[in-house]
């Protein structure tokens, strides 16, 4: 445990060492167009050329400024406090350090949270024009209003790799702790908000988003048309618009009707992760007047499936179904 949190803190304290005079540096920071960071003072020696690659320097990396004027007025308070702590007790030592790892952590984490996505950034880590990092989503800084520009900010996207964060749906549940290179987390996490996929007949979409455990009730009092199963087997009828939706086989499915002229759309889909998808095989059986019309079998589909024929020019006067058996392939 302790082990982890000074990786952080030593990755943290060689991006801040300046890689020609060897001292940690302070503001101003130096950046050359390819990313590389020196002391204000040793740029004046080097008349405006990068010792790494000869490029030249542009801009102070002000995201990398704050990260070391913070990182030295921790271990300056921490350090001073250390004073009245026996140099032989290994433990208060070995606290001491993860304290300050710690700490380090939480500052990095600040640096790289977007304060307009409330997400964190992570490689590539982008300049504004004037210095600071920005997300990879935002085009525009959140501290100055400037434009994101190509630059990258490898600094802080190697400090980045050794940080824990919380799952972004924390406050939903998860407990999981991730690091910037286990981002996939979040698009199958199961604590994962849904946003309501149901769909009012061809244009109108609803807004709701929250738990999933929160679905159903939503379903009750937002769309009592809506039909709801509990079980991968059933029967639709085809006579009007509708949407169902199934709670079956450990996830949600949900059929969507669209009937119009001799024609009648049809799509299923599952709720969640893409990946879920290839996970199971749907079979649907249209019935008229109880006799078998047609037997379609496919995998869940955001895209419409059309079922075109003479048994649909009069829906009225002639019972229709859809036999629907959901499986796993």
């Amino acid at each position: 445990f302790f082990d982890e949190g000074l990786k952080m803190e030593e990755l943290a304290l060689n991006e801040i060492e300046c890689p020609v005079c060897y001292e940690n540096m302070t503001s101003p920071i130096i950046l050359c167009i390819r990313g590389h960071n020196i002391c204000g003072s040793c740029s004046n020696k080097l008349y405006n050329t990068c010792p790494i690659c000869k490029g030249a320097f542009n801009s102070r990396n002000l995201a990398l400024e704050e990260v070391a004027t913070k990182i030295d007025t921790l271990r300056k308070n921490i350090l001073q406090n250390q004073q009245s702590v026996s140099p032989f007790d290994i433990l208060d030592r070995y606290k001491t350090k993860n304290t300050i790892a710690q700490e380090v952590g939480r500052i990095i984490a600040n640096e790289l949270k977007c304060k307009l996505c409330n997400k964190y950034s992570y490689q590539p880590i982008y300049f504004c024009t004037n210095g600071h990092s920005t997300c990879q989503k935002c085009e525009i800084c959140t501290k100055c209003c400037e434009k994101k520009t190509d630059g990258r900010n490898y600094a802080l996207e190697r400090i980045s790799k050794q940080l824990e964060y919380p799952c972004p749906y924390k406050e939903f549940g998860c407990s999981f702790i991730l690091t910037m290179e286990q981002t996939a987390h979040e698009t199958v996490c199961e604590f994962k908000p849904l946003r309501c996929p149901i769909r009012d007949y061809e244009t109108t979409h609803c807004s709701w988003y929250g738990p999933c455990e929160e679905f159903k009730n939503h379903l009750a009092h937002s769309h009592v048309s809506c039909q709801l199963y509990e079980v991968p087997n059933f029967v639709l009828h085809l006579k009007y618009n509708s949407n169902a939706v199934i709670f079956a086989l450990g996830n949600i499915f949900v059929i969507s009707i669209l009937i119009k002229t001799s024609s009648v759309f049809y799509k299923m889909n599952v709720v969640g992760s893409k990946r879920n998808v290839i996970k199971y095989r749907c079979v649907h059986v249209v019935v008229l007047d109880g006799d078998v019309v047609t037997t379609v079998v496919m995998s869940p589909s955001p895209d419409w499936c059309e079922f075109v024929g003479g048994i649909f020019l009069d829906l009225i006067n002639y019972e229709v179904a859809l036999v629907v058996s959901i499986a796993e392939a």
